[in-house]
Order: structure tokens, then sequence, then C-alpha cells
């Protein structure tokens, strides 16, 4: 069976990329998987077996989940749990582990590509409503948290000051040029996973192309038709990254459209002055993590 790439896993468990790949440099080692240049990686094959490692291994977790269950810990709650324990094994030296909180799922996949860049980190993404519902979900051996300023002020009856980091986010120079660029009475269309971010992304829209002649917002996963949603506009706007986010129909309509008309991402990039403060934020708790280490 092929597996997903580093970058596909990486996003649908919120664990960094960096993570994953050692994960599965790990597993090949023991030739568990299977990792072809241009082919991708695949589980290594192996005779099929009444006893099968997989077998037992799905035994386990219905033996583990079931007595879960008894002890009335709901689906969401266990998928928690295995979490954590995953991440406790996933740790390599003295790496640190960041969780970046957001309310949209949009703006924390962009918040966490940025923070990517600094080095020696572990990143995982939780939307604020999980958070505020499970605060557990941060996890014991968390290092830093780091959110935007909305939601800096309810985190920290969470997780304190100590180990809480707010960034500042804005549209980039590039999303904004080009939505400035749309001719007066462009009809502009909005495509997003959800409300609350289509509605940062109509504000800006207010101030950036005020002549253009909105046309509403689908969220992706709608019933309404796409392609009569489509139809009516000349322009449309959408969070970068979307093609993670919608069905693949919907982003081959996406680009069916972008054949003949205008379509920008939506970018959001951390301010500058921030990314510095978090920065150094981290590389602060590093080098207390390593000297604890070292005692």
């Amino acid at each position: 069976d092929k597996l997903p790439t580093v970058r596909e896993l990486a996003a649908q468990l919120g664990i960094a990329r960096g993570t994953i790949k050692r994960a599965y440099d790990e597993l090949e080692s023991r030739a568990v998987i299977e990792m072809t240049q241009g082919r991708g990686t695949f589980v290594a094959r192996r005779e099929e077996r009444p006893d099968s490692r997989k077998e037992r291994a799905m035994a386990a977790i219905d033996t583990l989940l079931g007595e879960l269950e008894d002890m009335s810990f709901t689906t969401r709650e266990i998928s928690i749990f295995f979490e954590l324990k995953l991440r406790e094994r996933v740790q390599r030296g003295f790496d640190l582990q960041v969780t970046v909180v957001d309310c949209c799922s949009e703006s924390l996949s962009q918040l966490a590509d940025q923070l990517y860049d600094i080095d020696g980190i572990d990143i995982y993404k939780c939307e604020l409503s999980d958070v505020v519902a499970y605060p557990y979900k941060l996890g014991d051996g968390m290092d830093l948290v780091v959110t935007t300023a909305a939601h800096y002020d309810a985190l920290e009856q969470i997780v304190g000051r100590g180990k809480l980091a707010r960034i500042a986010l804005h549209p980039s120079a590039r999303t904004l040029v080009e939505l400035a660029r749309l001719p007066d009475g462009a009809r502009l269309g909005l495509m997003s996973a959800s409300a609350r971010f289509a509605g940062a992304m109509r504000r800006t829209c207010d101030f950036a192309c005020p002549r253009v002649s909105p046309r509403g917002v689908r969220l992706f996963g709608s019933d309404e038709c796409a392609d009569d949603f489509l139809a009516d506009c000349d322009a449309l706007l959408l969070p970068r990254g979307y093609e993670q986010m919608c069905a693949r129909e919907e982003s081959e309509r996406i680009a069916a459209f972008a054949h003949g008309h205008c379509v920008i991402r939506y970018e959001l990039e951390i301010d500058e002055g921030s990314f510095l403060a978090v920065s150094e934020r981290i590389a602060a708790a590093k080098a207390k993590k390593r000297r604890t280490g070292n005692d």
C-alpha cells in the first residue's frame, strides 16, 4: 500500500514535517516501509500470515478502544489521547514542542508554515474551539503556545503567560496588490472553508478593492452548485493552500475557472516584529531545555 507523502501526512495529523520525515526514516531503517525516489513511500512487502503484525495490532487497538469506551471517554477524547502519546513517541533530542492555536484552519496552516522556517522545533496545530473544550489536548510536554492577539487572553487562562506567545498576522503585500488591481465593478466571489475566515477576507476587500461588486461567499463542501457560483464571478478570492481544504471536484472546477479568470490567493504573513519576538522566545526555551537535559 502507498503511504501519504511527508507533507500530506503532516497536514493530516497537524505534526511538523521534520517529525514525520524522521519517523519515515526510522521505519525505513527497520524495513517496515520502502521509500523510492520518484515513486513514493510504500509498506514493505511481506508474506501474509493469519497472525500478521497488522492483524495483531488492530486487535490490540480494538481491545484498548473497548477499555477506554468502558471508562466513558468519547471518541474525540480517545483521539486526543492517541495524539498526545504519539507526540511523545516521535520526539527526538532537544526539539521544542510548539503548538499554534487559532480559530480558523485556514490561518492555522499559513501560520504554521511560516514557523517551520525555525530550526529545532516540532509544530502542532490546534483550533481554538478544541483547546477550550479539551485543554489537555495541548499536553504537559508542550513548551510554547503561539496564537494571535485576539485569542491571547482566552489561552492565558488555560496555559499561563509563561508558555504563551502572541503574533500579529496581516494580508501579504502581494494579495493586497492583486486585489487593488481588480477593475471597478468586477464581480468578486469568495470561497473558503469557514465563514469566519471568509469574513476576514471580506473585510480586507472592503478597503483593498472597495469598487468591486461582491458576489457572496461559497463554503467548500456546501450544497450550492460550484458551477453556478463561479458562473456569476469575474474573479475569485481563496485562502492560500485551498487545495487541501476542498474536495478534488471543487479544486478541478476552480482550476478550470482560473484558465480565463483572475484567481487570487489570500495569503497571511506574520508581522516581522512579532516573528522576531517569537523566534527569541523559542531560542530561549530551547536553551533552557538543553540545560535541563544536561543536568
